[in-house]
């Protein structure tokens, strides 16, 4: 596996893992837990209306890491 920095992103950290399998996964974390669960509820939300990341899972930390997501594209978090 290869982990890569995503550096267009400004409001979350957010990592590019590179599989085994050849296939790349998003993951992003959110710099605070209102961010993770207001993202996460719109692309759930969204999800059958518009192309959005498909969010694999969610994370919802603890008292120290504010959560984060795993999804299949980033489209959604570039800066533009």
């Amino acid at each position: 596996m290869n982990i890569e920095d995503v550096p267009e992103s400004f409001s979350s950290d957010v990592y590019k893992l590179g599989l085994v399998s050849g296939e790349d996964v998003y993951v992003k974390i959110p710099f605070n837990k209102d961010k993770l669960f207001r993202e996460f509820q719109m692309l759930e939300t969204l999800k059958d209306v518009l192309p959005v990341p498909k969010v694999l899972d969610i994370w919802y930390g603890d008292e120290i890491t504010t959560g984060a997501f795993p999804t299949w594209k980033q489209t959604l978090w570039k800066h533009r």
